[in-house]
């Protein structure tokens, strides 16, 4: 959703990997009429369509690396290939982090610094009020023998 925001009408299409019913998926997001067009799974996309349309970027997860000819194909046609790696993030905030990346990727990096900022406020104020401390601790006892 976040990303969502930082792509302008000026840019035509965006190529996403979107879960679809089949697993994940590789598509075109039409901003125009919001429309996906299937070209195929990570481990074996339309390669003729993604050099038909121009594809400037394969912004990949890291299943990628599960077909890493798939990536080197990819870039040997000239598609430079950028693995997100958001997941591997261990704290919320360098997940909301990855924000950045993509305001920088896009161009709107402003924006995306404002969108982190307010977004990271936001979730440290939801933290403080409902971190561990604001809950009663509870203890419980059994005499029960362990087994």
């Amino acid at each position: 959703l976040l990303t969502r925001q930082l792509v302008d009408a000026q840019t035509t299409c965006l190529r996403i990997r979107h879960r679809a019913a089949d697993g994940f998926a590789t598509g075109t997001f039409t901003l125009a009429d919001g429309t996906l067009t299937y070209v195929g799974k990570y481990s074996a996309p339309d390669f003729d369509m993604l050099v038909n349309e121009g594809t400037d970027l394969a912004l990949e997860s890291t299943m990628i690396f599960h077909s890493p000819d798939i990536q080197e194909q990819l870039e040997s046609l000239g598609i430079p290939v950028v693995v997100e790696r958001s997941s591997y993030e261990s704290d919320p905030l360098g997940r909301l982090e990855w924000i950045k990346f993509f305001g920088l990727l896009t161009g709107r990096l402003d924006e995306a610094e404002a969108l982190f900022s307010s977004a990271s406020t936001r979730m440290r104020e939801v933290s403080v009020k409902y971190s561990p401390k604001s809950f009663p601790a509870a203890v419980y006892r059994s005499t029960l023998p362990l087994r």
